[in-house]
């Protein structure tokens, strides 16, 4: 462990956010399952029957489909909530991903954090995400390395042997390269998604033209004919 500059680097925590997630996925799948696969039997025994729904049968049931998926959402809400929340305030300040990456969520000296600001930086999450996740990538070259989520909360993520000191952690060299990536990053999906719906749109005219253009060359010899005949 560097004693000086302590800090997780940003490939240790998307490593370590993604074991959080593949654990998390776990009950989250079997929730799913049981609420949703009862719903999907009876759209197929529905389907299956050859009778024709209701106008009321069918709104019940896309209501129940609708009231399950906000269920879930909300369920998956909480369950992350309390995992990282819980668990980032606890005896071992971190999740099994960072557990399992060594690494920890401190104070600015080290310190174990409290529930209410492990909850702080857990919904601050959706804060980072909000930004095309460019707020994730800041982990990569802020000074303390910190995420969006990180500066709002007043958090660290620091190697795991980082024991609690009276001076405030020393902060690292800015890195500009890493911020350029960031933004390349999060930027670049919604270019090469904005630049195939144009692609889409200007192949789709190109097409129509040049469809326009054969009909009327066919139609010209037919009209020239007509007028031929005495």
């Amino acid at each position: 462990m560097n004693k000086i500059y302590p800090y997780a680097g940003f490939w240790k925590r998307a490593v370590a956010f993604i074991i959080d997630s593949l654990v998390l996925s776990i009950p989250m799948g079997m929730i799913y399952a049981v609420i949703i696969i009862p719903q999907g039997m009876a759209f197929v025994k529905l389907a299956s029957s050859g009778a024709e729904p209701s106008p009321d049968m069918m709104l019940g049931m896309m209501g129940r489909y609708f009231a399950s998926m906000a269920l879930i959402w909300l369920l998956t809400i909480v369950s992350g909530w309390l995992y990282f929340a819980l668990m980032e305030s606890g005896k071992h300040q971190a999740t099994l991903g960072k557990m399992a990456l060594e690494i920890k969520v401190t104070g600015s000296h080290g310190e174990h954090i409290g529930f209410a600001r492990a909850t702080g930086r857990f919904f601050g999450k959706m804060i980072s995400g909000m930004t095309l996740y460019f707020g994730f990538y800041m982990a990569g070259f802020t000074q303390k390395r910190q995420a969006l989520h990180d500066l709002l909360a007043n958090t660290f993520v620091v190697d795991k042997a980082y024991q609690d000191e009276e001076k405030e952690l020393a902060p690292l060299p800015f890195s500009k390269g890493g911020c350029a990536a960031g933004i390349i990053v999060a930027v670049a999906p919604f270019v090469l998604y904005f630049g195939m719906i144009i692609l889409i749109i200007v192949t789709g005219i190109s097409s129509g033209m040049n469809g326009n253009g054969q009909n009327n060359l066919q139609k010209q010899p037919v009209a020239i004919t007509q007028q031929a005949q005495p």
